[in-house]
């Protein structure tokens, strides 16, 4: 089963247009940088802009 189709048939994302990028994150295990909600509750770790900022000023 392709990742689109495992993304797609979970249900979990509430914008379809979004299933690429969760299902490249799944694949390569990363987590994925946005402000979009919809990849919250996923089961792939979100970082936001502020986020990356606090880790990247270290």
């Amino acid at each position: 089963m392709s990742n689109k189709a495992i993304v797609l048939d979970a249900n979990i994302l509430r914008d379809a247009d979004d299933w690429p990028v969760l299902a490249c994150a799944m694949a390569m295990g990363c987590p994925v940088w946005t402000e979009d909600a919809d990849f919250f509750g996923t089961g792939v770790a979100t970082w936001t802009s502020d986020r990356v900022e606090l880790y990247l000023a270290g």
